[in-house]
């Protein structure tokens, strides 16, 4: 990731704020995501990977194993 990369999606875009190289298995990376309103993000799952959300306006709604 590079900061100040930008991606446009089907349901909105993402921009990478920051990133921090911690080693060889480890980067943190901060993005701003926009999801168009009725839009969703694809259902993922990572091992490794852990993630934080910040909903800065509008309203976040999460489903998760099936339960909102």
């Amino acid at each position: 990731y590079t900061v100040g990369e930008t991606d446009h999606r089907d349901w909105g875009s993402y921009t990478v704020t920051a990133v921090d190289y911690k080693g060889d298995d480890c980067v943190v990376c901060e993005k701003d995501i926009t999801v168009k309103p009725g839009y969703m993000l694809s259902v993922q799952s990572h091992d490794q990977r852990r993630e934080n959300w910040r909903v800065v306006s509008g309203t976040l709604t999460v489903i998760l194993d099936g339960n909102v």
